[in-house]
């Protein structure tokens, strides 16, 4: 494995800041880029049922004195396309009657029915006075409409004109749904035959004589949102993409901060890493050449050659043997093992059951054995000896080729192969 330099290290930790960098600018345009495009549109109610009640005052009608009627009774029904203009639909009713004791002759008693369609301005909301327009507003209204005039004293009386109608409407909210509206209006005639008794005629040419009319009422409000269009403030859009855009850079902020913050700690872990990676490099190296790592190696400066154990310490021979490894036997034949030990071991521990073989396992552990046999029957005498020296753990077994066999397969061997397969003694 190859072992990182600090400089090598440092050009990978700045390369992980560059991508880092990139990472959060990429995660905080994307979060920009979708909060600008779900800015919620601004919701609020259109529609109002406007009800008043008032008094009306004649003008420029011949053979009707210009005093006070009443009712003046006004239903209609208005939608606010925004704001600032809507239209509305409505109605009104007026009563003309002379007072008591008039002469027959100038008696009349008339009703008055007109049909307006208006377009409607509101003029808190035109003029941008938001800040008194929260409570307090005025309606601008003007628009054609119809007229049926007819006699209360004489059915077969009637008349019919075209009016237009103007008016202001004063607006104070009482709540999200309710209104109080104060209105003046003015309702001029066109082809008017009839003066508004029903009874005189108009002899002039144009614009007849209309009336004024005073009313109170209010104005309920329609629709599941919270906020009528007379009420509603609207936010400047750009102020409100602004906003929004503030709220999202925060919380981008934010949310790069830790993310910044995990990064830093992938780096910390990744250097520790890099540090832990070279230290087992280091430990797993073999100075010495004796086939135990440094970190396990107690002898770290073995010479070349010499036979070592599992923790690199030095393999005394001062055990009797034959001077040949067991490795040198190729045929095949039978043996006693007395043990295995991966420590020195006292040459006085097999002085009696020479000659004594060993075998070195890959793990640095040292097979010891006595004897070699052309079977099991010859090596069961060499087994009562290693008993009776007290290695009770001693047992026969049988080698071929360099590896160790049952004692069946080498029977097997035998009998197949004949005396030619085994060991010189």
């Amino acid at each position: 494995m190859e072992t990182l330099s600090p400089t090598t290290r440092r050009t990978r930790t700045n390369k992980n800041k560059h991508v880092k960098k990139k990472l959060i600018n990429l995660v905080a345009l994307t979060l920009v880029l979708n909060a600008t495009t779900t800015i919620a549109q601004e919701s609020y109610n259109r529609f109002s049922i406007d009800l008043g009640g008032g008094i009306t005052k004649p003008y420029r009608q011949q053979g009707l004195a210009t005093g006070i009627y009443y009712p003046n009774i006004n239903l209609g029904l208005r939608y606010m396309s925004n704001t600032k203009f809507g239209f509305k639909i409505g109605g009104q009713y007026n009563q003309f009657k002379s007072a008591s004791g008039v002469s027959v002759a100038k008696e009349f008693d008339s009703r008055l029915m007109a049909f307006n369609v208006e377009g409607v301005i509101n003029m808190g909301r035109a003029l941008q006075f938001e800040e008194w327009a929260k409570r307090l507003t005025i309606l601008v209204h003007a628009g054609p409409g119809y007229t049926l005039l007819n006699s209360n004293i004489d059915k077969s009386i009637k008349d019919q004109a075209l009016n237009l109608n103007m008016g202001i409407t004063g607006m104070i909210r009482l709540s999200d749904r309710i209104s109080i509206n104060a209105d003046m209006s003015n309702m001029i005639h066109i082809m008017q035959s009839k003066a508004l008794d029903a009874k005189s005629p108009i002899t002039s040419s144009g614009f007849d004589g209309g009336f004024m009319s005073f009313s109170v009422g209010v104005s309920v409000y329609l629709g599941k949102n919270k906020t009528h269009a007379d009420w509603h403030v609207p936010v400047n859009p750009l102020k409100r993409q602004l906003d929004s855009l503030a709220l999202v850079v925060k919380a981008n902020e934010e949310k790069v901060d830790s993310l910044s913050g995990k990064l830093t700690g992938v780096e910390e872990k990744i250097n520790t890493l890099e540090t832990s990676l070279e230290t087992i490099q280091k430990d797993l190296q073999d100075d010495d050449k004796d086939g135990v790592a440094n970190k396990f190696d107690l002898e770290p400066n073995s010479k070349e050659g010499v036979r070592v154990d599992t923790k690199g310490q030095e393999i005394k021979d001062n055990v009797p043997y034959s001077g040949q490894d067991l490795d040198n036997e190729r045929g095949l034949f039978f043996t006693v093992q007395l043990g295995v030990f991966a420590k020195e071991v006292s040459k006085d521990k097999f002085s009696n059951l020479a000659p004594v073989k060993t075998k070195t396992m890959p793990d640095m552990t040292v097979r010891f054995f006595s004897g070699v046999f052309h079977s099991d029957a010859e090596a069961k005498a060499k087994l009562q000896d290693a008993k009776n020296a007290g290695i009770t753990d001693a047992f026969i077994t049988a080698y071929y080729k360099g590896e160790r066999i049952t004692i069946k397969e080498a029977k097997r061997i035998l009998a197949e192969q004949g005396p030619s397969v085994l060991s010189p003694r």
